[in-house]
């Protein structure tokens, strides 16, 4: 094939003649190759051109053959840009039969996206060749990097797509299992098994936005889903935009190891909390788990943290981003609704690109505190198009005031499931929320 020549961009000539001869011949290739490769895929300006005067037949409705393809050729003038009627004559006679259309159609797609990696790390090396602001080394990384990650994207994307025969049989498969082996529990748990009896936990690929007002435990909310996983062996990344280091461990101190977080603040703590203290750190060393302090974290920038966890860990289960209002944004806006918008969408985009839950915490409006009225989805502050992005939406409703351990978690939205309410409690010396027979 040629393209084994080191230091030379990686093509294969003859798999890109061998697709426009399967074109030629098999109608069916042409449905399912046509929609799937562009022609700059195409190494060769011969086949690039050949191939775009398929596409622009088939998009005319027109059976595509090779005298139609030399008809539309010759109109716009670019016949010997294709080689010539000897060149068409040449692919349509290679004598090779379509039945390796897809497979060479495929050897093309994957060059093609090698060189474009390549094209990518060139621009990468000329730039720094060049010279980068100290000032523009952190978004001249990022750039960087989502230049391969799109052309990394589009390889995932082909692996993934399925006919619906494919993809119903996968599903059948996947039932059976279930059936043979049944779980309330699919997602990802919670610590709540009320609550995840009506979710079935966090699902891969959802974008869960918990809402509350201030002081009425939405981090809380999020530390205790994200310890609990961890627990569970789960690789969890938690990016706080509002707390560093310390004051996040003092939340896990207090809510794991049942020590008041006044007492903990203050250094108020007797040899038994000591001890509760070793066995936790016991209990969660080494497990796979990172809290981030990044004020103004923009959705690239957790995007990044989350992929260099995963890369350290081999995988990751969950992220939780706490808060959302507190995200910087990758993009100028004139208004803060679009600004809110375009994280939720980012959130929910990342949640699909990594296969997690990612549960992204949020602030509600003053709205339903003067009104003294259960909070819903219209409480978001600066909802934008966080209802419609989320997969789910809890509101947590303290009723009778903060200093009541009366609390509601108000699923107010759920894409695959009901809306309902789950009485809770909330035990504010440890930080954490119990289930309301429990606690």
């Amino acid at each position: 094939m040629n393209g084994e020549t080191p230091g030379i961009l990686p093509r294969d000539l003859d798999a890109e003649a061998a697709t426009i001869h399967a074109l030629f011949h098999d109608p069916e290739c042409i449905d399912s190759m046509v929609p799937s490769l562009d022609s700059a895929d195409f190494h060769s300006e011969k086949e690039r051109t050949i191939f775009m005067a398929i596409e622009a037949q088939r998009a005319d409705g027109a059976d595509v053959s090779i005298e139609g393809v030399y008809t539309r050729l010759a109109a716009d003038g670019l016949l010997e840009q294709a080689g010539g009627v000897g060149h068409l004559s040449d692919l349509y006679e290679l004598g090779l039969g379509p039945v390796f259309g897809m497979a060479n159609a495929e050897r093309v797609q994957r060059l093609a996206r090698l060189r474009r990696a390549a094209v990518a790390g060139q621009r990468v090396w000329e730039e720094v060749a060049g010279g980068i602001e100290e000032g523009r080394v952190g978004a001249f990384l990022d750039e960087s990097a989502d230049a391969l990650r799109a052309v990394a994207l589009e390889e995932s994307i082909t692996e993934t797509t399925v006919t619906f025969d494919e993809a119903y049989v996968e599903s059948i498969y996947a039932l059976q299992e279930r059936m043979r082996n049944p779980n309330p529990v699919p997602g990802l748990a919670s610590p709540w098994p009320t609550l995840d009896s009506e979710t079935t936990g966090f699902h891969p690929g959802e974008l869960w936005v918990i809402g509350a007002r201030p002081s009425t435990g939405k981090s809380a909310f999020g530390m205790n889903v994200a310890m609990h996983a961890v627990k569970q062996g789960r690789a969890v990344l938690f990016m706080s935009l509002e707390m560093h280091g310390e004051m996040l461990m003092q939340r896990v101190f207090a809510s794991e190891a049942r020590i008041p977080l006044s007492n903990i603040r203050t250094g108020d703590i007797d040899h038994a909390c000591v001890d509760r203290l070793v066995r936790l750190q016991d209990e969660l060393s080494d497990k796979p788990v990172r809290m981030v302090y990044r004020p103004g974290a923009t959705a690239r920038q957790i995007r990044a943290e989350a992929l260099a966890a995963r890369t350290a860990w081999g995988r990751l289960d969950l992220v939780v981003v706490d808060y959302l209002q507190l995200m910087g944004s990758d993009k100028d806006r004139p208004n803060r609704e679009q600004a809110t918008a375009d994280k939720s969408q980012a959130l929910k985009a990342l949640a699909g690109e990594l296969n997690v839950p990612l549960i992204a915490l949020a602030q509600l409006s003053r709205d339903s505190d003067k009104a003294k009225r259960r909070p819903g989805l219209s409480d978001l502050r600066e909802s934008g198009a966080i209802e419609q992005d989320a997969d789910g939406v809890l509101c947590i409703w303290r009723k009778a005031g903060l200093a009541s351990p009366e609390a509601e978690f108000i699923i107010a939205k759920q894409r695959n499931g009901s809306v309902t309410d789950v009485p809770m409690s909330m035990i504010g010396r440890y930080v954490r929320f119990e289930e309301r027979s429990f606690a």
